[in-house]
Parts: structure tokens; C-alpha cells; sequence
């Protein structure tokens, strides 16, 4: 092997041993270096001491440069191939702390006699199998053991990850159905998880191949589950997306089964104004499918009306393991297709829910219309629940034990109308879920609004006291003005017309939750927080806390304190809220696509009233189904208010959009025609 000071014209030459080693021949010289061509018929500039092996001298014959340089490189590609940098790796280990120049390499593997295609040979060697070695400026010595098995472990993991990556793939490309165990494998449980929340570290994982797949965000991921039937075109991922915990870890509940219980003869000492009311008849009343009794009724001759809120603040007692898993869920939910719990069910029925022949703490509001004020007074108490009822048996016995709650009701709801309230009752939809979607309207019963309005009044009597008292709480607040929705042409305070509502409703203002008490407008009342759900809601609990530890002789959270905790949760509380209404729009399609199944694909025909008329698109009011939709404007002369029908031909699921078109009545032209 040549030196490298042996430099001359038309010599072939190795250069570039650290950055890609490669072959040239030397074609002029001078004082700054040296001009070579490569094999591309390509001239540049190189610095002398850029060569590491020189070899013949060819001649000056242009034309056999080429073909001299691809025998070279040639010869060279083999013999890297058959050169045993593990062998070499051996040898440089006999003295592992010895450097070796890239020369004396050669002449260690070659000999002494090396020529310039082994030189290039080692060099090449040397790049692709570098992990045997470590380099010190011009020197290289052999890497520990160690460190090669950690290399070699690690390109298999990116060979590994690769071969993943094309499964991935190809999975992802695919058609038809998947089968059992594709969507049991880890990365179909990652796709589900994605389809919910884009979540960086799994949107990482799998960036390359979904971009490549053509699946850009989680909507169109969704839609590839769901064609592929990975998941059911009804499977939730609004719920999914809302991050809800599905169950309870069986460690939390062993905790709390072996969490203490609040005692009755330490809590009627330690709680300011207790009051022992288990000799007053106390009942519940609530839907046969209920599954958290919050809150239960009594009335006396001598003492009056009393609502009675199950104190769940004295059940958990502020601990921080309890609190955190709640707030994880903010409120229970009710699903057509599941219904969740915002504590385990066993703690619900065992410790918190107001079940008959149970004594349980509860905070009482005792309250009485006093002409046009609502007199109260707010107390922790212990009550023994005689009874459950539903709102029909409440029904079948008001003439009888019930007569005077009717009669509160009445009182309570024209003292409401009287100071602006708005009352307007819409269609709530059941949904029950067999073969097919069945749906039916629920009732508004006269037993229903008694509960309601007592549990307004009772809300009411702990905003005042909370206030009166300067405790803080979150005080559900609706900022409009009185005097706007009392001028408004749509205003009546019984309102039957879904349109003349909506408009009205407009100067309702912003409904928000706020530590400074402002008045709700539409409930004509100046005071109003939620108190009376503690067990399905958290914000309930929250505020319950709070004038527990008033009633304890504690200090309750500040407003700072209590404005920066509600801050932190409002923005999935809104999300969470959000997800029961979409539920129930999907299952709204999912039964309209049913309908129309069964007239053999004949389109359904349903009554339509236009909320607002834009340039392109019309927001309408389903009357049969009580929701509403976004369509497209299909006549020029549709305006608002018109009552008309939505022809229905098909539903997009995915999109919860209804296809069809507005027509003057069932089975006549367009609207306008």
C-alpha cells in the first residue's frame, strides 16, 4: 500500500476515511492540495491530508479512469465483505488500551503488503461495523464487550420496530374484517385509545405509519375502526374521549370498605345545630331506574316542609384519596346503553344512597312560604328513611299523605314566575335499548315537578345561608336582564312554543358558576347554587364540603382557594356534561336509520320548525324528537318560524348529521315551492 506522501498525478487514490470512504484519481497538484475525479467524471478540490492510501499510477489515458475506478471499488466492496471486523476486534483487544493508526490497522489485518483496495476494504469495514471500535482523533481502540452487546440489542429493537411498523402497516391498508386476536393486540388497543384522545405519546409512536396510512386525525381513525369493524358503529367515543374511568380499582374499593364510617354519637356532638330528626317521616321520591337517592322529603303540621340532602362530605371527611377518584368523574351518568356511578355502587347503596329502613346524616333545609318569601333554616340533622317512592306512587297517593307538597310546589313555582322566572318544559327522550332502539317521550308528571321545585327551593335556602353565613360556594348564576326578557315579543313565563323559546332565551344570559352570588334569571331567583346531588355530582359535593366544615367549626376553602380548584375541573366537567346530550343524539339516529329500515327505505317524514334561516345552512327543531339539527337550506323563501317537515332519507352516524330536505308537509314539494 502506498503512503499518502506519495501523492502524485494520475495516481488513484482512498480519501475521506471518517465521512464516507471512496476512491478518485488525482488529475492536478498544488499548493493548497490536490484536484481529483470520481467515477461520475466529477472535479473538486480536496486537502492533501483528506487521502489515506494512495495506489498506481495509471497513466494519463482520461478515458480508462472510469473504468479503473469501478474495478477498484468493485474489488474493494467484495473484500469488505469477506473482512472480519469482529476478528480484527479480537486482536485490538490483546491491548485494549493501545491506539492503533488506521496504517497499522491495515498492516494488523492485511500485513505488511497491503495493497490500496485493502486499505479502502478496512476503511469501509470500519463505517459500517463501527460499534466494534471507538476512535480517538487519529487513533482506534476496541470497544468493551459490553458496549457491542448494547448495540447489537439495540439495532434489534429498530429492526424489530421496523418490521412493526410494516404489520402496522399493512394492517392499516387493509380490508375486510379483522380478526379475534388482531384486535386483542397492543396496537389495536392503542388505535381505540387514540381515537379518543390524540395523546402525544401514542401519536409519536405511531406517527409514520398513520400519516402514511392517510389517517391524519383521530376523526378519520375512528371512521377506519369502525369500517373495519375493530369497534360497533355504536361504540362511544364521546365517552371514550371525555376519559371517564369505566370501573373502580379493586384496590380503591377494598379501601373503602375498610374505610371508618362516620359515627352517630361523635358527628351529633362535633356538628353545630344537629338536630336528631329520625321521628319525622322521611321519604324518597325518585325515578324507578335511579341508582344515587340523594335527597328525601317530610312535612309536619307543627315544623313544616323539609328537603334532606344526604351528607356525603361527613361520609369522606375530606380524604384526598376519595376526593381524587370522584373528581375524576364529576358526576354519575346515565347512558341509554350504561350508566355509571361517580362512587361504587356499593358504597352508593351501603353508605351514601337514602334507603328505606336506613338512618343516615343528611344537611336538612326546613323552609315555608311566608307570602312572597320562602322562609328558611339550613342544619345538619340525622333522618331515618321510611320509604322509597317513585314519582307514579307518589302519583297514586297525593290526594291522600301528599296533598300538602302539591300545594308547596304551587306556592314555590308561582313565587318563581312572580319574581321573572321562565318555566318551559321540553321533550326528554328514553331511550331502552333491546333488538331494536325503542324511544318514547318521557312524561313530566305533576310528582315530578314537586320534587323539582323543592329541590329549587332548597338550593335557593343554601345559596342565602351560605351567603348570610360568608361561606364560600360556587353559585350557579345567569346573568341576563329581566327587564330584556320582559320586553321581548317571545316572552311568556309558561312558554309551550320550543321556537319563541329559544329566541327568549337568548337574554337569558351566560350560565356559569361563580364564587360572587349573582341572581339566575330564568329561575327568578336571586340566589341559587347545586347542593342537593352530592352522590352524582361532584360540584354538589363540593359545595356541600363547604358548609359542612361551617357547620364543624372548620375553615372552608377561600374564594381563591375555591375559584382556582374550579378552575382546574370546569373544562372536562363541560365535556363530561356535553356527553350525555350526544348519547342520546346518536341513538336519536340510530333509531331514525331503524325507522326507515323498516318502510324498506322509504323516507321518513317528521314535524320541523326553523330556529334560524342563514345563507346556506338552517338550524331546525325536531318536534317529535325534541333535539336539533344543522341542514342545508334548500329553498330561497324558508325564513325563521317556519313550521314545515324534514323528509328524511338516511342518517350519517359518524357525523351525527341527518340527510333529507325540507318539504312544505308529508309527501308535498319543497318548502317555498
Amino acid at each position: 500500500m502506498f503512503q499518502p506522501d506519495q501523492i502524485s498525478i494520475h495516481r488513484i487514490v482512498a480519501y475521506n476515511l471518517h465521512k464516507g470512504p471512496a476512491l478518485a484519481i488525482v488529475t492536478e497538484l498544488n499548493a493548497k492540495g490536490l484536484r481529483i475525479q470520481i467515477k461520475n467524471r466529477k472535479e473538486f478540490p480536496i486537502k492533501r491530508n483528506e487521502v489515506f492510501a494512495c495506489g498506481p499510477d495509471i497513466g494519463n489515458n482520461p478515458e480508462r479512469f472510469v473504468p479503473i475506478l469501478e474495478e477498484y471499488e468493485n474489488q474493494s466492496i467484495l473484500l469488505s465483505k469477506e473482512t472480519d471486523a469482529e476478528l480484527l476486534h479480537q486482536m485490538l483487544l490483546e491491548d485494549p488500551e493501545k491506539g492503533y493508526e488506521f496504517s497499522e490497522l491495515v498492516a494488523l489485518y492485511f500485513g505488511a503488503n497491503a495493497k490500496l483496495t485493502d486499505a479502502l476494504a478496512l476503511a469501509l469495514v470500519l463505517e459500517r461495523d463501527s460499534y466494534y471500535f471507538k476512535r480517538k482523533k487519529d487513533f482506534w481502540l476496541p470497544n468493551t464487550p459490553e458496549l457491542i452487546e448494547q448495540y447489537r440489542a439495540q439495532v434489534r429493537r429498530m429492526e424489530e420496530r421496523q418490521r412493526a411498523q410494516k404489520m402496522q402497516l399493512d394492517f392499516l391498508n387493509g380490508l375486510g374484517p379483522v380478526g379475534q386476536e388482531e384486535k386483542e393486540s397492543d396496537f389495536v388497543k392503542d388505535l381505540i385509545e387514540l381515537s379518543g384522545m390524540w395523546k402525544n405519546d401514542l401519536v409519536d409512536r405511531y406517527f409514520d405509519v398513520l400519516q402514511q396510512a392517510g389517517i391524519k386525525d383521530r376523526f378519520l381513525l375512528r371512521r377506519f375502526l369502525v369500517e373495519r369493524s375493530i369497534v360497533s358503529p355504536d361504540f362511544s367515543f364521546e365517552l371514550l374521549e371525555s376519559a371517564y374511568p369505566l370501573k373502580f380499582s379493586d384496590n380503591f374499593i377494598s379501601y373503602l370498605k375498610e374505610y371508618p364510617k362516620p359515627k352517630q354519637d361523635v358527628l351529633a356532638v362535633e356538628l353545630k345545630e344537629f338536630e336528631d330528626l329520625r321521628h319525622i317521616f322521611a321519604t324518597t321520591v325518585d325515578s324507578s331506574s335511579t341508582m344515587d337517592r340523594d335527597d328525601a322529603i317530610s312535612y309536619t303540621a307543627e315544623r313544616g316542609f323539609m328537603m334532606h340532602i344526604a351528607l356525603v362530605s361527613a361520609f369522606v371527611n375530606g380524604d384526598t384519596r376519595i376526593e381524587k377518584e370522584i373528581e375524576k368523574r364529576l358526576t354519575s351518568l346515565y347512558l341509554p346503553e350504561l350508566k355509571l356511578s361517580m362512587f361504587p355502587e356499593e358504597t352508593v347503596v351501603e353508605d351514601l344512597s337514602l334507603e328505606a329502613g336506613k338512618d343516615r346524616f343528611c344537611m336538612s333545609v326546613e323552609f315555608r312560604m311566608d307570602g312572597e318569601n320562602l322562609v328558611f333554616r339550613v342544619f345538619p340533622s340525622l333522618v331515618h328513611i321510611h320509604q322509597n317512592l317513585s314519582y307514579g306512587d307518589l302519583e297514586s297517593i297525593k290526594d291522600k299523605e301528599f296533598v300538602h307538597y302539591y300545594e308547596l310546589a304551587e306556592k314555590i313555582r308561582q313565587w318563581r314566575i312572580n319574581n321573572g322566572a321562565v318555566l318551559f318544559q321540553g321533550k326528554d327522550l328514553e331511550f331502552e335499548l333491546l333488538e331494536e332502539v325503542e324511544l318514547s317521550a318521557r312524561e313530566i308528571t305533576p310528582a315530578m315537578q314537586v320534587i323539582a321545585e323543592m329541590s329549587i327551593a332548597a338550593n335557593y335556602a343554601f345559596a342565602r345561608y351560605c351567603e348570610e353565613k360568608s361561606i364560600p360556594i360556587l353559585y350557579r348564576t345567569q346573568n341576563g336582564s329581566r327587564d330584556d326578557i320582559a320586553k321581548s315579543s317571545f316572552y311568556q313565563p309558561v312558554m309551550t312554543d320550543f321556537f319563541a323559546y329559544y329566541h327568549l332565551k337568548k337574554n337569558f344570559g351566560r350560565t356559569s358558576f361563580d364564587t360572587n352570588r349573582k341572581p339566575h334569571v330564568s329561575l327568578g331567583l336571586s340566589h341559587y347554587t347545586q347542593m342537593t346531588s352530592p352522590i352524582r355530582r361532584y360540584l354538589d359535593y363540593l359545595n356541600q364540603k363547604q358548609i359542612y366544615r361551617h357547620f364543624l367549626g372548620e375553615a372552608p376553602l377561600s374564594k381563591e382557594e375555591l375559584d382556582q380548584h374550579f378552575m382546574l375541573f370546569s373544562g372536562h366537567l363541560q365535556e363530561i356534561n356535553s356527553l350525555q346530550d350526544k348519547r342520546k343524539k346518536h341513538w336519536l339516529m340510530r333509531y331514525i336509520n331503524q325507522e326507515i329500515d323498516k318502510q324498506n327505505g322509504k323516507p321518513l317524514f317528521c314535524p320541523a320548525t326553523l330556529l334560524e334561516v342563514f345563507e346556506e345552512d338552517v338550524l331546525y327543531y325536531l318536534e317529535d324528537f325534541g333535539m336539533i339539527f344543522k341542514g342545508r337550506r334548500n329553498h330561497e323563501n324558508m325564513k325563521n318560524g317556519d313550521r314545515i317537515y324534514m323528509k328524511i332519507t338516511g342518517v350519517r352516524l359518524m357525523d351525527k348529521e341527518i340527510i333529507g330536505e325540507f318539504s312544505l308537509a308529508k309527501n308535498e314539494g319543497k318548502a317555498g315551492a
